[in-house]
């Protein structure tokens, strides 16, 4: 039987059949004669074309086990037709990897058209069964528009085909087949040559190996309309070799032309044409220019590479963990074209995609990887990798550290045992923070003991680990310079890391620490803790301050002179819509507190100028009542657990002390000792510390019994109203 291997549509057919013949030995051998299905071209062979000759290897196939090679050079019969090549070798029979690759200029030379492989059984009696098919290099073809061809004048139309990547496949004028889509009776084909009959305009498509272009116009002028063609349109050359170019110049007597290398470093051209290549490989442009008309020009396209490639692969060797992953890189060295085929040659030895990327199989075992050039398909290299678990150590760095709530970290990861250095981020514990591809970890708004994880890609039973350890550290917001245009403050307990956000006073803290609610202008505000994205809540009227936030973060209450310049308490959703009225009386009511369990808003009230005290409503603004019964009380803050408050008083004596009450009223007691000036209490987290503003508006901290005071700030401007940032 013959075997047919077609490239694409029906441009190439290759038929292999055997003629019965001798062996011995134990093995039986049959002689091969080799019949080749030439594809129909659109004129006689002149020079380099698709499929000008055929490769065609058998694999262990000869008397001593080696590969048998022939090489069929097509004849100059442009139509389809069947040329028999006896080769007068012997081919044992059997099964064989047969691999058939089409090139485009003889002897097996020029850039590959087409490529076909498969098992191919020869029997006994010198037949041969099943079938390959071949797959074509050419996936585009293009027709440069602005051409033009004279009435009655002959010429070859430019032309370019192109591989899956965007590389130039380097074929002659006669490899495409000319169509006329539109204006028949402007111009038409004569063996594969455009000729004009009638002036206009024509569309047309050029195919090549079955890949069509899209319909180009080509217009159709008087006689002396000046062209200028190229032959070659396209060549292989070697560097520092020379190749013969000849130019065509229609519509004039004068076929003088200037011949010039548009590419940069990209060899030399005499002015008869003889090009000699660089040494470097590349892709190069000649032009020839018209010297009766400069301003008629063509190019040809000359592609320098080695007349022997190599494939190299790396890395290689290499071992990977089941299910693992390898990211491998290939050279084709002595071709500008770069592009490979991937494929995995072991069966069941994991899969390889397009990029290179190999991912192992769950099973141990030995496997080789090929990557194939697609410059020339007959040429590829290998790599030898290895599957096998519990090789690799992963090591993260830093090791275990401490960090606060919702701060940063970046971790590396170092993967010793393989050259691929990729991980996969993770933490173990659920609510334990994030970590990116990168390696950048956010530790979360909870503190605890969590664990951050870099998993090996190349063998995922290999991982390194790093504790991170959450700790809560509290910051102090405070107001400093007593106009309403003072600015912003955050430091840490203990009165270090001092920063400034930007203008704005009496700051307040989300429950969850990462925004901060503030008055600047007469006007509510809120921003991130680091002091960007500021947002003004509320507008109009006047002296809207003094915010304080639900313990679950949806809405603020605040105070608002809005009412005819009487102080009342408002309450709105955190992204300032739905404002509400809660208090209208008489009286001055202002700094409103919200309590930490969300039952109580604490408020001061009395006469602006008078003695004011601190009065407690239901969070929905009902049950109003009076807590102290003192002159000049100023509120401060609720406990962490909302059953006391501390708050300011004035003393018979003069100054202001501190004092604490419980949310019924009762258990009123005296933190500050001795005569002082504090004002401002705010709790601690932890309930263990006081906060304030002490004598000389400077913003001090003592234990919750008053002893321990010491002053965290000490600066010629006033400070005051601290806030703690919940824990």
């Amino acid at each position: 039987m013959r075997l047919r291997v077609v490239l694409l549509a029906t441009v190439l057919v290759v038929l292999l059949q055997g003629c019965g013949g001798g062996g011995g030995g134990g093995s039986s051998f049959s002689l091969l004669k080799i019949s080749v299905d030439w594809g129909a071209r659109s004129r006689s062979l002149d020079g380099p074309s698709s499929a000008l000759s055929v490769v065609v290897r058998f694999q262990g196939a000869s008397e001593t086990g080696a590969d048998l090679l022939y090489v069929a050079n097509r004849g100059a019969d442009p139509s389809a037709h069947i040329e028999t090549y006896p080769t007068g070798m012997k081919t044992k029979v059997g099964s064989h990897l047969v691999t058939a690759t089409f090139f485009a200029q003889g002897s097996g030379t020029g850039s590959v058209v087409g490529v076909a492989s498969g098992s191919l059984s020869v029997q006994p009696d010198g037949s041969l069964s099943g079938a390959i098919t071949t797959q074509g290099t050419v996936a585009s073809v293009t027709v440069p528009a602005g051409q033009a061809v004279g009435i009655d004048q002959t010429r070859q139309l430019q032309f370019n085909a192109k591989d899956s990547s965007g590389g130039i496949v380097a074929v002659s004028g006669g490899s495409a087949i000319w169509s006329v889509t539109s204006g028949a009776d402007k111009l038409e084909f004569l063996d594969g040559y455009a000729r004009g009959r009638a002036v206009g305009t024509a569309s047309v498509s050029a195919s090549v190996d079955g890949v069509a272009s899209a319909s180009v116009a080509v217009a159709v002028t008087v006689d002396s309309a000046i062209s200028v063609e190229i032959s070659p349109l396209s060549a292989l050359v070697q560097p520092a070799e020379s190749k013969q170019f000849s130019a065509t110049v229609y519509g004039t007597s004068n076929q003088l032309v200037t011949w010039t290398v548009l590419t940069a470093g990209g060899g030399d051209i005499s002015a008869s044409g003889l090009y000699t290549a660089p040494l470097e490989l590349m892709y190069v442009t000649i032009e020839a220019r018209s010297v009766a008309d400069p301003s008629k020009a063509t190019t040809a396209l000359v592609i320098v590479q080695m007349e022997t490639l190599e494939v190299d692969v790396t890395p290689n060797p290499v071992t990977v963990g089941p299910n693992g992953q390898q990211q491998f890189a290939a050279w084709v060295i002595g071709s500008p074209n770069q592009a490979v085929t991937w494929k995995v040659l072991t069966s069941g030895g994991g899969s390889i995609d397009a990029s290179g990327l190999y991912t192992a199989p769950a099973t141990p075992m030995a496997v080789t990887l090929e990557a194939r050039a697609v410059a020339d398909p007959l040429v590829a290299g290998t790599s030898k990798v290895t599957v096998q678990a519990g090789t690799l150590v992963v090591t993260v760095s830093p090791g275990d550290v401490t960090l606060e709530q919702d701060t940063a970290q970046h971790f590396t990861a170092v993967v010793e045992g393989s050259p691929n250095q990729e991980v996969v981020w993770s933490v173990v514990e659920t609510d334990g923070g994030t970590i990116s591809a990168q390696g950048n970890y956010r530790a979360p708004l909870r503190y605890g003991l969590f664990t951050v994880k870099a998993t090996s890609k190349a063998d995922p039973s290999a991982s390194g680990t790093a504790k991170v350890q959450v700790v809560f550290v509290s910051r102090i917001a405070f107001s400093r310079g007593l106009s309403t245009a003072g600015s912003l403050v955050v430091m840490r307990p203990d009165g270090s890391d001092v920063k400034s956000l930007g203008l704005g006073v009496m700051p307040a803290w989300s429950p969850d620490g990462k925004r901060i609610a503030f008055a600047r202008d007469a006007q509510v505000w809120v921003m991130e803790a680091d002091g960007t994205n500021q947002v003004k809540l509320t507008t109009g009227g006047i002296n809207n301050d003094s915010p304080s936030w639900s313990p679950d973060g949806s809405k603020i209450v605040f105070r608002s002179q809005r009412d005819n310049w009487n102080s009342e308490i408002y309450v709105m959703n955190s992204d300032g819509t739905g404002q509400t009225r809660m208090t209208n009386s008489a009286e001055s009511d202002r700094y409103p507190n919200w309590s930490p369990n969300g039952l109580w808003i604490a408020y001061l009230s009395g006469p602006e100028g008078g003695d004011t005290n601190v009065w407690i409503m239901n969070a929905d603004g009902s049950n109003k009542h009076q807590l102290t019964n003192g002159t000049q009380c100023w509120l401060g803050s609720w406990s962490p657990t909302s059953m006391k408050l501390a708050y300011s008083s004035l003393e018979q004596e003069g100054g202001f002390a501190i004092y604490t009450i419980d949310s019924d009223g009762s258990n009123v007691h005296r933190v500050s000792i001795g005569d002082v000036f504090d004002l401002d209490p705010a709790w601690s987290p932890d309930g263990t510390k006081i906060a304030f503003r002490s004598e000389g508006s400077d913003i001090s901290i003592m234990d919750l019994d008053g002893t321990n005071r010491r002053n965290l700030t000490n600066t010629a401007e006033a400070e005051w109203g601290p806030a703690w940032k919940p824990r």
